[in-house]
């Protein structure tokens, strides 16, 4: 309550640069919380981003390791035909170089702590699994029909517990991602409500205190324009209100005062005049006739100059509160600039998170990319071990072992081809998260643009207003001017009358030039009410 009252009592200057005080604090919180929101969203994004390399290093290593173990499965089943193992030979020796490099790949990734323990299990099953095998295949090429299904089976124990591990961190990457975005979204909605929440309180707040501010202004105005007419009209009985402490107010206690004085003066002149009137009995025609032009010159020059001063004193008030007008509006245009500043970093944080979140959505890209590459790969080789049982059946007791290698190569595609679709559909969900993080983040940049906008028209009225109290100022200033020439002529007059009194003295001392003088005192006073 103690603020408000001290608000309403306020110079014109304080209402308005409290006004613009309590609208740039609540746009400077709808800014922090923005601002806040942005950056939240920024760190989801490069956690989210940081992840996308693990999944990729992941992938290859699933998809090396998958290939590998059909052309391991080909060789064991076909180690006794020396042209077929010293044909696949070859391809053996590419396929284990690029899983040596997809796992020093997966060893230089940075992971967490739980995610290391998890790697070193696969980098050393998968090592462990590759260096097994010579030793299987030289086993492989003495070793009859029945006993390469025992072969095939025998290392992979090694392979199996790196492998079941490495889906487990390829679903361990999607649900952190899966975690993040939820977060981001979370975080991004509550900071648009708030932000939303504070730009409707600024408009409320800017509403209530210019309503306050132009109704207290408007009811003194209207006080004075009241006060003044009746003043005109000979009325000294009416007061002005002071319903304020600022400038408008003060104007109006000057007022009162100069009320008080007239009628003050004016009741001293009655006297005067009823004293006069009744020791003047006699007064000549030609004294009274030329005493009646000299009161009416003395008059009207007395309240020339009266209006005169009266007018000086409203033009010196009217220039004190345009200059203070016009330094107000000079800070609030400093601050105005300021906020645009502010709005215009927003802008450019909004806008590099959006280009952060598009570097993710092209990688998702890629990786996607990689996924097709494995899941055709796992077709062509379940065509491949098709067309290898078919021909096993047609060789009859001797293509069992092609038949149960060509089996095994079956269960492999389809087992990469699954993997391949649930990865797919991972990188899939994350990208429309990123989307979805994208689209808030444009949201809230829009927004930013939104209050950007609102400061620079704020601005621009503040330097109308500016240009206003600058004209206003020049206009005071020719007035200023005009009455000085009216006062100099004001004296001049009343000189001329004083001397055309002090002759009329010197040609009628009479009682009757002062029973004319009482006359038309008493006709001048009886038009002011002073009681």
């Amino acid at each position: 309550m103690a603020s408000i009252r001290t608000f309403l009592t306020s110079s014109l200057q304080g209402k308005f640069i409290t006004l613009f005080g309590s609208q740039a604090l609540l746009l400077l919180v709808v800014f922090t919380l923005g601002l806040t929101g942005l950056s939240r969203l920024k760190m989801g994004q490069v956690e989210l981003g940081s992840n996308l390399p693990k999944a990729a290093v992941a992938a290859r290593v699933l998809h090396d390791s998958d290939v590998l173990r059909v052309i391991h499965v080909s060789l064991l089943g076909g180690g006794r035909s020396p042209d077929y193992v010293d044909k696949r030979l070859k391809r053996l020796k590419e396929v284990e170089d690029a899983l040596a490099r997809s796992l020093a790949d997966m060893e230089r990734v940075k992971w967490s702590s739980s995610e290391r323990e998890k790697v070193a299990i696969i980098l050393t099953g998968m090592r462990k699994y590759m260096e097994e095998f010579p030793p299987l295949l030289v086993r492989a090429r003495r070793a009859t029909l029945d006993e390469i299904p025992e072969l095939i089976e025998a290392n992979t124990g090694f392979r199996r517990e790196g492998y079941n591990l490495l889906l487990v961190l390829l679903q361990d990457i999607q649900d952190q991602g899966a975690r993040q975005v939820a977060r981001d979204l979370a975080s991004s909605l509550v900071s648009e409500r708030w932000m939303i929440a504070g730009l409707v309180a600024a408009i409320l707040v800017g509403l209530g205190i210019s309503r306050v501010v132009s109704l207290q202004v408007r009811r003194q105005a209207l006080a004075l324009k009241t006060s003044m007419a009746a003043l005109g009209g000979g009325d000294l009985t009416l007061r002005c209100p002071v319903q304020s402490q600022d400038e408008l107010g003060e104007a109006a206690t000057s007022l009162n005062q100069v009320i008080e004085q007239l009628g003050r003066d004016i009741q001293a002149i009655t006297e005067a005049t009823d004293r006069t009137a009744s020791s003047a009995t006699e007064l000549s025609a030609t004294a009274s006739e030329v005493n009646q032009t000299v009161d009416e010159i003395s008059r009207s020059a007395g309240d020339q100059q009266s209006a005169v001063l009266l007018g000086t004193e409203l033009l010196r008030q009217m220039k004190e509160l345009s200059e203070t007008v016009s330094t107000g509006s000079e800070r609030l245009a400093t601050l105005a600039s300021a906020s645009r500043e502010v709005g215009e970093k927003g802008r450019l944080s909004a806008a590099e998170s959006d280009r952060a979140m598009g570097a993710i959505q092209e990688s998702s890209q890629k990786v996607n990319r990689i996924i097709t590459v494995i899941a055709d790969i796992a077709r062509q080789t379940n065509l491949l071990s098709l067309n290898a049982a078919i021909e096993a059946a047609k060789a009859g007791q001797q293509g069992k072992g092609f038949a149960v290698v060509a089996e095994e190569i079956r269960k492999l595609a389809e087992r990469s081809a699954t993997a391949a679709k649930e990865i797919g559909a991972l990188i899939g969900e994350s990208s429309e998260r990123v989307l979805t993080g994208s689209a808030a983040a444009a949201q809230v940049s829009a927004s930013l643009d939104r209050i950007q906008e609102h400061i620079r028209e704020t601005g621009d009225r503040v330097g109308a207003i500016s240009g206003a109290m600058i004209q206003q100022a020049s206009s005071v200033g020719q007035l200023q001017r005009q009455l000085d020439l009216v006062s100099s002529l004001t004296e001049r007059n009343a000189s001329a009358t004083v001397q055309l009194a002090s002759a009329m003295q010197e040609t009628s001392r009479t009682t009757e030039d002062l029973a004319s003088l009482a006359t038309e005192l008493r006709v001048l006073t009886h038009r002011f009410r002073i009681s």
